[in-house]
């Protein structure tokens, strides 16, 4: 008899050590799960964070006045009047009056325009204070007529000027002074002209076309998404 509590006293511990075998390397396994997901939740915050900092550090801000300005340094052509600057490798700019920074039109505004119409030639961020149109006095006396193109309107001056200048009828085209955005027509060239703030001016450059007419108004828009957006000060 004694021999046999012996026996089932031994096989109740080999049981409850075997237990504890389990829920340790069940443990063991949860902990080796728990170390797998957090490393692997740190790898993708590693890459995210990585991504960020190469996405700040291919900005520039520049600054046009009391205006500051985001800009994707991979769109940067030329600087004209800040010979003193290297823009590509500088993170901040501040631009003297008159100074013109070109830039490569972002995908963000000659998409869908661009095709179908000729690609724009080129974005002018310049450091300038222009005065709103309505104090304009070759503007005294004009008047406005819709053109074949709608959202478009011709403006019409008194006798003896001859500046072929339109403007975008929609209440979304407007700028820093709320007046509609204008653009000029010339001998081989379409510009528009917006004023984003005090001394923060944006002129876009783009083939005469009939096509600017058909579609400049959404690509309008887009430039004007752009230049407001770009402004983080």
């Amino acid at each position: 008899m004694q021999t046999l509590k012996m026996k089932n006293a031994a096989r109740a511990w080999i049981k409850a050590r075997k237990h504890e075998g389990d829920m340790i390397s069940s443990g063991r396994r949860r902990s080796t799960l728990a170390v797998v997901f957090l490393a692997a939740f740190l790898a993708v915050l590693t890459t995210e964070v990585d991504a960020g900092a190469r996405e700040v550090s291919n900005q520039i801000e520049v600054a046009f006045g009391a205006t500051k300005v985001a800009i994707d340094k991979s769109l940067v052509e030329t600087l004209v009047g800040d010979q003193n600057e290297d823009i590509k490798s500088s993170r901040d700019i501040n631009l003297p009056k008159g100074a013109i920074l070109t830039l490569r039109p972002p995908m963000s505004v000659r998409e869908g325009y661009s095709p179908p119409c000729k690609p724009i030639a080129a974005i002018h961020l310049i450091r300038e204070h222009r005065m709103p149109l309505s104090e304009n006095h070759l503007l005294k006396n004009s008047t406005l007529k819709p053109t074949a193109f709608e959202g478009i309107e011709k403006v019409i001056f008194e006798a003896g000027q001859s500046l072929d200048l339109y403007q975008f009828q929609s209440a979304e085209l407007t700028d820093f002074y709320g007046e509609r955005i204008s653009f000029y027509r010339g001998a081989d060239r379409i510009t528009i002209e917006l004023q984003v703030s005090a001394e923060f001016h944006v002129t876009l450059i783009a083939p005469l076309d009939d096509c600017f007419f058909e579609q400049g108004e959404g690509m309008a828009k887009r430039l004007r998404k752009f230049a407001f957006t770009s402004v983080i000060k």
